[in-house]
């Protein structure tokens, strides 16, 4: 049963992000780069300039995608020519929905970067989410025991306000994983 979780030998690689949040309409693919990449420079500079020697430009972009209509929330699915961009980004998504030292306007949006998973990837997803949704229980006071939510290579659950990051390459089984973290599920 463990090795359904498992993913040990496969090496996730990204190709495109998917960017959500506060986002504009999207009125055309340049429009919304001149938007969007003044976030993805002042929000990851400098280490943007450290790492890889440049800010992103227009150029450093393949292409943009509106894909609101295939999900629940606006989302836009982007590719850079550079997976060194793409790479570094994703490990850094964390500081574009930050917004510490910027003010919350609308001119400064929290955007949300997730990979673009393939569809085994996506299927793999569903079944772990699956898995955690059948060992959630209701309590007394008609509230679940935990949340979970998908998070691109791995599952988010949410507990007592606390967050705790299941990966898909984790050795532990669902069941495991919960009692490691002391978080209470049917058995």
């Amino acid at each position: 049963m463990l090795k359904n979780f498992r993913n040990e030998t496969k090496q996730h690689q990204l190709t495109h992000l998917e960017i959500s949040g506060d986002l504009p309409d999207f009125g055309n693919a340049k429009t919304s780069l001149d938007f969007l990449i003044p976030i993805i420079n002042s929000r990851l500079c400098p280490a943007l300039l450290c790492d890889l020697r440049k800010e992103v430009t227009l150029e450093d972009i393949l292409s943009l995608v509106d894909i609101t209509s295939h999900r629940k929330v606006k989302t836009w699915l982007i590719q850079f020519k550079n997976v060194m961009f793409t790479e570094f980004i994703f490990e850094n998504r964390r500081k574009l929905s930050s917004l510490k030292n910027q003010p919350s306007d609308p001119s400064s949006p929290k955007i949300y970067i997730n990979p673009n998973l393939s569809p085994d990837d996506k299927f793999h997803q569903i079944k772990v989410l699956q898995a955690f949704n059948k060992l959630k229980f209701t309590g007394e006071d008609n509230k679940s025991s935990f949340s979970v939510y998908p998070q691109g290579f791995a599952i988010k659950i949410v507990c007592d306000a606390k967050k705790y990051f299941y990966s898909f390459d984790s050795k532990k089984s669902p069941k495991e994983f919960l009692k490691s973290k002391e978080i209470k599920f049917k058995e």
